[in-house]
C-alpha cells in the first residue's frame, strides 16, 4: 500500500532530506542519491527527485531545500526521477550546465546553517 506524500514525509525516514542516521545509511549504500546530488539533478539537468513515499509526487524535500539554498525548485520534467531510474548516470559529467562545484558550495552553506 503506497503512502501519500506529506510535509512529515521529507522529515523522517529514509528521505534523504531528513538529515537522519538512517537516510545517510541509506545513501552511503547507494540505495539513494545524496541531497546534493539531486540538487545536481535538477539544477544541471533539469530533472526531479520524485517522493519516496508516492512517485507519482515531486519529493517536498528537495523542492524545500533547494528553495532554501536560492535556487529555482519548479518541476520543469513531469518524468521524475526515482530509485528505479538510472540516476546515477545524470550526476558528475564534465558537461553539465552547472559545475558539481558550484552545487557543493551552496549544499554546504546550506547545511551549515548559512
Amino acid at each position: 500500500m503506497k503512502t501519500t506524500c506529506t510535509k512529515e514525509c521529507s522529515a523522517v525516514g529514509g528521505c534523504p532530506f531528513a538529515f537522519t542516521e538512517e537516510s545517510e545509511k541509506i545513501q552511503n549504500y547507494g540505495c539513494l542519491p545524496t541531497p546534493m546530488e539531486i540538487v545536481h539533478m535538477r539544477q544541471s539537468h533539469g530533472k526531479t527527485w520524485a517522493c519516496h513515499s508516492d512517485n507519482t509526487k515531486p519529493c517536498m524535500g528537495a523542492l524545500r531545500f533547494q528553495r532554501k539554498l536560492g535556487m529555482c525548485a519548479a518541476v520543469v520534467d513531469s518524468d521524475l526521477i526515482t530509485e528505479e531510474s538510472n540516476w546515477h548516470l545524470i550526476n558528475g559529467s564534465k558537461y553539465d550546465s552547472v559545475p558539481l562545484s558550484v552545487t557543493e558550495n551552496k549544499y554546504h552553506e546550506m547545511s551549515r546553517g548559512k
